[in-house]
């Protein structure tokens, strides 16, 4: 039985679901509509009375939660009054700004990329190239630089594809200067939307710390613009050289899917609100009005097309106003996909079935953090990158497992319309397989094993658009999963609405370290000539653009940085000292600061990473660390790095420039990177340790010492251990030295303690001086 992908690509991806193996559908009940009279006080009552109400015994579980609702102030009741956006280019230059016109598409190619699949999806828009921009030298050959009135220099240029309803620019990012802005906008009187270069960089940055793949990590999706025109302006300050731009732009996404943008209503010609006719309009249930403001429209990018989903925002047990935000996996899976997602909020009709898009409608261009993601429950759960705007709610959720019959509702936007509202009752639990192509098949469960719920709704359906969208218990109105497919439709309200569990992605997913009660904020702040970004594990700060974030009490938080290009990072002040990694158990409030340099001229940088308990400096000064710490030096230095391990540890060696386990010279003519091992003494052993001076080596039976200079290793206690000394050619071995140990011979040492031994080798040349000496005396 064919049904549509609840993820809407601008090009096809059929889902079927094969209804063989779903459970008997159970009666129906009426929906049931809960009025908060008084929203705080019914709250606290609900949460004990839902549970009671619709699971059953299921309340004394130990992972049992319900978390209520967040509310934020009265949500926007008018059009945003948009700030003022300096436009760095002058009003001649903006009129006179280049268009790269990509013609239209012709009527079979047209007809042939809009077509609707049986079953499939709904389309909603396509990629196209542009010719001419595809590569880094393409893009150099066509930027027009200008100078501006404050020193800088801008360039600008427009992209048309006719026939667009909305256009989206990809934008291929090799290099880019963090002082850069980046604007776009609809036409030379619009203020558009404004980019930071450092935005943009710790966007991509965030892409390939999660190991997404090149080039999709690498590209950075424009905010949207409505019209079949987006112009493009890239600023420079002051001092920013245009050599350091190197990006291309190889294609554009045009979305053409009427009902997608209502605020354009009155400029089409294809009729608005095109969702199926049996879809009720969310603005004509006040009882859902405050869950409403949690609920999302997403459009996100991924492979050169665009999509729609839905998504909710959700509260966590602290309410700290974290603007963490559940979708489905189906929708988006990787980083990269997450970091061009625009969410539209209070995205409605204005009045009960209007048709008119609510003017108090807000978009927010700046992506989100992935944090986890399943195709088990299909489940995807993020982070937004900014905060909400004021009005959205936070919606309340629940671990426990629903029962059978649970009245339930799922507000939604089916094919990106406005927001609908569809009302039913949980059916059965499935375990569902992805059968590829764009298919699934669902087979019946226990409530114990099975990972997704099956909604039957009475009134309403989903269709393309609505995946991802959360289905809540219409008493108290907690959500408890997500959208993932399904086959119900106006002709068939008998159908099945499959969301995954939300109680299944909590556990799978270790949710608590984002929602549960007790957490701590960690900052970050950045100082110094140089720049850079830091980001944590687990995930939560990725500075440049997030620099603030909770985490469970006493867990632990990894922050590591990255310099910029001409930058290094110099060491931690606060909670972390010194270079390198920084570990944090988030007990209570932390807070460090991360000092980035500017490289020196004629300078490269030496970086030394530490393995193990144990610290490495350097002559002439510069490293010194117990962990991972970089320092310029001059070009052609000399440094020489020696390694001390702490009390229970030995050095093992070094790895990368340097080799052996003695002090490590090198003569710095570029950049380069030394790696020490310190390893833990083992329980009931002992440390034996060589030094030796000339030049020639030693080796231990049984095995493990083998060096020409320091060198350590742990036997166990009671072993009796054979130095054997190996002198080079034109060295002769002068004994050992210590207390266990001399003569020039083997030593044989009983390791009952720590033990430490010399050696010595000496030129042969040096021993027959005296003899020559002598005869040249008589």
């Amino acid at each position: 039985m064919s049904v549509r992908n609840q993820r809407v690509k601008i090009m096809f991806l059929g889902r079927t679901l094969s209804t063989g193996g779903l459970p008997p559908q159970y009666p129906k009940q009426s929906s049931l509509h809960i009025l908060f009279s008084s929203i705080f006080s019914t709250l606290l009552a609900l949460t004990l009375c839902v549970a009671s109400l619709f699971f059953g015994d299921a309340i004394g579980a130990v992972s049992e939660i319900w978390v209520p609702p967040r509310f934020t102030a009265p949500e926007p009741q008018g059009p945003v009054l948009k700030p003022s956006v300096k436009a760095h280019s002058s009003s001649a230059q903006r009129q006179a700004i280049r268009q790269i016109d990509l013609g239209s598409v012709p009527t079979k190619d047209f007809e042939a990329k809009t077509v609707q699949a049986s079953g499939g999806p709904t389309k909603a828009g396509f990629s196209r190239d542009i010719k001419g921009f595809m590569t880094v030298e393409d893009v150099r050959a066509q930027w027009d630089w200008q100078p501006t009135s404050g020193g800088g220099q801008v360039a600008l240029l427009s992209f048309t594809s006719p026939g667009a309803l909305a256009l989206r620019l990809a934008i291929d990012v090799r290099a880019l200067p963090q002082k850069a802005e980046l604007r776009f906008f609809k036409d030379a009187s619009d203020a558009g939307v404004v980019v930071s270069g450092a935005a943009v960089l710790e966007l991509l940055q965030s892409n390939r710390a999660a190991g997404d793949p090149e080039p999709e990590a690498g590209i950075y999706w424009s905010p949207l613009v409505e019209g079949e025109a987006i112009g493009f302006e890239i600023f420079l300050p002051k001092g920013v050289s245009k050599e350091e731009v190197v990006i291309a732009v190889p294609r554009v996404s045009h979305l053409f899917l009427p009902e997608a943008f209502p605020s354009l209503k009155g400029v089409l010609q294809p009729k608005i609100g095109e969702s199926a006719s049996c879809n009720n309009d969310a603005t004509c249930d006040a009882t859902w009005a405050y869950t409403s403001n949690a609920v999302a429209r997403m459009v996100f990018s991924t492979g050169g097309f665009s999509y729609l989903c839905t998504g909710t925002l959700l509260n966590d047990q602290a309410n700290t106003g974290t603007p963490y935000f559940l979708s489905a996996n189906h929708c988006i899976s990787t980083q990269s996909t997450a970091s061009t997602l625009i969410t539209y909020w209070f995205y409605r009709s204005s009045s009960c079935n209007s048709g008119i898009l609510n003017p108090g409608m807000r978009t927010l261009n700046s992506g989100a953090t992935l944090l986890y993601q399943s195709a088990t429950t299909d489940t995807s759960f993020m982070r937004l990158n900014a905060a909400p705007p004021s009005g959205a709610t936070f919606s309340g959720w629940t671990t426990s497992t629903p029962v059978i019959n649970a009245p339930s509702t799922g507000l939604h936007n089916p094919r990106g319309d406005l927001q609908k509202i569809s009302y039913g009752n949980l059916t059965g639990f499935l375990t569902c397989t992805d059968a590829g192509g764009g298919s699934f098949t669902c087979q019946s469960a226990s409530s114990a094993t099975g990972t997704f719920e099956n909604i039957q709704f009475t009134s309403g359906t989903t269709e393309g658009g609505s995946s991802g969208s959360g289905i809540f218990l219409n008493s108290g109105q907690y959500l408890y999963g997500q959208l993932y497919g399904g086959n119900s439709s106006c002709s068939n309200l008998s159908g099945s609405n499959i969301y995954g569990r939300f109680d299944k992605a909590y556990a799978n997913g270790n949710f608590s370290q984002w929602l549960a009660s007790s957490t701590n904020q960690l900052v970050v702040t950045k100082v110094g000539t140089g720049s850079g970004t830091v980001v944590s594990n687990p995930s939560g700060i990725s500075c440049g653009s997030t620099c603030s974030a909770p985490f469970q009490t006493s867990q632990t938080v990894t922050l590591t940085p990255t310099a910029a290009a001409g930058s290094y990072f110099s060491n931690w002040v606060g909670d972390c000292d010194g270079g390198g990694g920084c570990s944090l158990s988030m007990t209570s409030p932390r807070s460090v600061t991360a000092n980035f340099l500017t490289i020196p001229a004629q300078n490269v940088l030496l970086t030394v990473s530490r393995s193990g308990l144990g610290s490495i400096n350097s002559v002439p000064s510069g490293i010194s660390c117990s962990g991972t710490c970089t320092s310029p030096f001059p070009s052609g230095s000399t440094v020489t790095l020696t390694a001390a391990p702490v009390t229970g540890y030995y050095f093992s060696g070094w790895g990368g420039a340097c080799t052996g386990s003695g002090s490590c010279t090198l003569v710095l003519t570029s950049n380069q990177s030394v790696t020490a091992t310190f390893l833990p003494i083992p329980a009931n052993n002992q440390l034996l340790t060589v030094s030796l001076s000339g030049g020639g080596s030693i080796v231990s039976s049984p095995a493990g010492l083998s060096c020409s200079s320091t060198c350590s290793y742990p036997f166990p206690t009671g072993t009796l251990v054979s130095l054997i000394a190996s002198p080079n050619q034109g060295q002769t071995f002068m004994g050992w030295t210590g207390s266990s140990c001399s003569g020039k011979g083997s030593c044989s040492v009983l390791m009952n303690a720590n033990q430490t031994i010399g050696g010595s080798f000496i030129s042969t040349y040096v021993l027959i001086m005296p003899a020559i000496n002598l005869l040249l005396l008589q």
